[in-house]
């Protein structure tokens, strides 16, 4: 009976029409009609007021003078009457989402009920997120590289938010499907407003416009007023971030929302003047970082450790030179636990949070009573 519901399905994809209409080619600087929808800070995402319908242009973000992807997010206008671009209904009722940041949002958007959905749904700590996807009321679809295409063929979801990577086949699928592909690169904004202010696309696709402005407006005025605040202190410490991964020390660079948010939150970041070609990170050797940040005052990362919390003795019995860090031996090493924090899911929204936490650390007591979230000194 499966083996037959599976053959049904595959001939069932080869006779689908398409429905998502995908942009031509196009430069930034090309005349598109609209009223124009303020973005401050996004390098990304343009937005444009049309009747009947909203164009949002997503920018390629290697070159940010060509236009990657055009969505067309309209209220039931007919196919034929709606300019070149992914075409896709809104507000959406049914989705699927495929990374834990875009559960989060919609959550946090109040879109809770339209995550019909997820891949990769180990990732997702969020109780409530979780408590339905373990019930079924959420679809565990698979993986994002390899999704359960039964499962998402039954479904037939509105959309599918992804956030794509180097080598990833599975849109073909989904096109096939007559199912539209958003492509979330809101991860590859340079700054962390930038980021956050992704959220306005997402109002739209939600039908939760109002939400989001609101939610945005709340970030831009916490994250700006404690930034200008510690702006002109004289101590700065210096940071080291990350840690190795195999024989590779991945180092966010400094044009990434990681950099910006580290000189933000007034460290100085060692790694500040890498750069590589509008890559988030850098892979570097261990005698390379060692060399730059042996002495670096503080040590921050981020690790998955399913069911088990790291000590300073467990990350040296990963790597004995860890030991000769400064950082290490002052006991100045923090860590963020994702299998257990949402880190993920709350603060690439909230760049107001991560912030407020990056300054506790960095200057401790400058804000009164903070209790920390998600970094933890490693005892």
């Amino acid at each position: 009976m499966l083996k037959d519901r599976i053959i049904f399905f595959a001939l069932l994809l080869c006779i689908l029409p398409s429905c998502a209409r995908h942009s031509s080619a196009g430069t930034a600087s090309d005349t598109v009609s609209g009223k124009k929808i303020e973005i401050k800070y996004s390098s990304l995402l343009r937005l444009y007021e049309n009747d009947g319908y909203i164009r949002a242009v997503v920018l390629n973000p290697a070159d940010t003078s060509k236009i990657a992807r055009t969505y067309i997010l309209h209220h039931g206008i007919s196919a034929a009457n709606l300019p070149d671009g992914t075409a896709i209904k809104v507000p959406i009722e049914k989705s699927i989402i495929c990374t834990s940041l875009h559960a989060g949002l919609l959550k946090t958007l109040g879109a809770l009920g339209q995550i019909a959905g997820t891949c990769d749904s180990k990732y997702i700590v969020d109780s409530v997120l979780r408590s339905r996807i373990d019930d079924g009321r959420i679809v565990d679809c698979g993986y994002t590289a390899a999704p359960d295409r039964e499962k998402v063929l039954q479904l037939m979801p509105d959309a599918v938010l992804l956030s794509p990577y180097d080598g990833m086949q599975t849109t073909g699928f989904y096109d096939a499907a007559g199912i539209p592909v958003v492509d979330c690169v809101d991860y590859l904004e340079r700054s962390p407003l930038g980021q956050a202010e992704w959220i306005k696309f997402y109002g739209i696709l939600t039908g939760r416009e109002r939400v989001a402005d609101s939610i945005f407006n709340v970030v831009e005025t916490g994250y700006k007023n404690l930034r200008d605040s510690i702006m002109f202190l004289s101590y700065r410490p210096t940071l080291l971030t990350e840690k190795m991964y195999q024989q590779t020390w991945f180092v966010p660079t400094g044009r990434s929302t990681s950099g910006e948010f580290y000189r933000d939150a007034g460290f100085i970041y060692l790694f500040d003047g890498e750069y590589a070609d509008g890559r988030v990170s850098v892979p570097l050797t261990f005698e390379q970082v060692f060399t730059k940040a042996h002495d670096a005052d503080y040590w921050i990362f981020k690790y998955y450790g399913e069911n088990r919390n790291l000590t300073l003795d467990l990350l040296a019995a990963e790597n004995p030179n860890y030991k000769d860090f400064g950082a290490f031996k002052s006991g100045h090493v923090y860590a963020c636990n994702t299998w257990e924090k949402p880190f993920y899911d709350q603060t690439p929204f909230r760049p107001d949070i991560l912030l407020r936490e990056l300054v506790n650390i960095a200057h401790p007591g400058f804000i009164d009573d903070y209790k920390p979230q998600y970094f933890f000194p490693l005892q």
